[in-house]
């Protein structure tokens, strides 16, 4: 069974738990980004930024430091690397996330193609989740 580790902006946060049911249903073991809790609120399908004033610069870049190296990880682990990339937007992070799974040789999907042309030029092939999720049947 192949390994697919999910890349995506938390504020496409929806469409990652609609692609985790998606995934589930066809059997596809996903490896998906998780909120830290000291970041975002989730209520459901919805994440809620918190008021993060109360950490320091230093306090919020250990968080968020140690949130990237788990999700690199996942990149690791996985088979296979897809990313969400609605309206052609990727994020600071997910753009390392795609560099990092590159150097890593994962082939990497993407469901839109991306507006930044150098990340574009890693991605592997451009499908929508339905597209994608052929391979796997």
């Amino acid at each position: 069974m192949k390994t697919v580790c999910v890349c995506s902006s938390f504020k496409f946060y929806k469409e990652q738990v609609q692609l985790r049911k998606l995934f589930k249903a066809y059997r596809v073991k996903a490896l998906l980004p998780y909120p830290d809790e000291a970041f975002w609120i989730r209520k459901g399908d919805k994440l809620t930024l918190r008021n993060l004033g109360k950490y320091s610069r230093s306090k919020g870049v250990q968080i968020a430091g140690r949130v990237s190296r788990k999700h690199l990880r996942k990149i690791d682990r996985a088979d296979i690397v897809y990313v969400i990339s609605k309206r052609g937007y990727v994020g600071k992070g997910v753009c390392m996330e795609i560099g990092y799974a590159k150097a890593k040789n994962k082939q990497i999907f993407s469901t839109e193609p991306i507006d930044d042309w150098p990340v574009a030029s890693m991605i592997s092939k451009v499908e929508n989740p339905d597209e994608f999720l052929k391979m796997f049947k």
